[in-house]
């Protein structure tokens, strides 16, 4: 059965961000991953198809239970994890 993925707020800023991150070469991978799951759930993408798109499988789409359902959750961990 198809799944959409969450529903997910995010601000032109944060998804500008999540753009920069999800195209980068230099960045982590698991944070390019990460932004491109994000902005295929903004997209409204369903689950497979962004775990298509991403290389990965659709329960890592869909098991974000665990993260509130927003971008800024993402930017502010990725923020400090720079600050360190």
């Amino acid at each position: 059965m198809a799944r959409t993925a969450p529903k997910i707020s995010c601000d032109p800023q944060q998804q500008q961000t999540l753009e920069r991150l999800a195209a980068s070469r230099t960045e982590p991978k698991q944070a390019v991953e990460r932004a491109r799951i994000i902005l295929g759930c903004l997209a409204g993408k369903r689950v497979e198809r962004i775990a298509r798109e991403c290389h990965t499988r659709p329960n890592t789409v869909s098991s974000g239970g665990s993260k509130p359902a927003t971008c800024g959750h993402f930017k502010t961990s990725q923020s400090e994890a720079g600050e360190s």
